[in-house]
């Protein structure tokens, strides 16, 4: 089933119904790791930032449970369930905001951060307080912002730090 075809390093739909009308043609010129300049970033919505910070947060989490025990998968899920959730997220970013600084955040980082906080999103999550979710989606923008910029170690850095100092 030849529905894809590699044209110049990008992929390219050839068959657009075969696979559906929901599917949106993507090209991929580089690798998806590229970081953005600056100015793309300050472009980037918090919706964006704090969508891939959703998804780097809860594999960093995965990864971390996964690696300090050998229980279950269904174990090792209910325990993400509660680092991931909006609440778990606000309880991290308040360390990450005490006064002892534990991640060292520059102006820069608190200014996206307090941005974050302000945006006003159209849904919410289930069984969420407004003030966790608000909280979550700007630890998720920051850590987005981060990753989208390429600072892996950054990225890691904050959620070690935090995790660190929680215990």
């Amino acid at each position: 089933m030849k529905k894809m075809k590699k044209v110049a390093g990008r992929l390219e739909v050839k068959d657009k119904k075969a696979l559906g009308s929901c599917i949106p043609t993507i090209l991929i010129d580089e690798p998806s790791y590229s970081p953005l300049n600056k100015l793309q970033l300050f472009d980037c919505p918090i919706s964006t930032l704090a969508w891939i910070g959703d998804a780097v947060y809860e594999l960093e989490m995965r990864l971390a449970l996964a690696k300090q025990t050998e229980a279950p998968a269904g174990t090792l899920n209910l325990r993400a369930i509660e680092m991931v959730s909006a609440k778990g997220q606000s309880d991290l970013l308040e360390i990450l905001l005490q006064e002892d600084d534990p991640a060292g955040l520059s102006q820069a980082e608190r200014a996206l951060l307090q941005r974050a906080r302000n945006y006003h999103s159209k849904s919410i999550s289930k069984g969420a307080e407004q003030a966790d979710y608000r909280s979550a989606t700007a630890l998720e923008a920051l850590l987005g912002a981060h990753m989208l910029a390429g600072n892996t170690e950054r990225v890691a850095e904050l959620i070690r730090s935090a995790l660190q100092a929680m215990n």
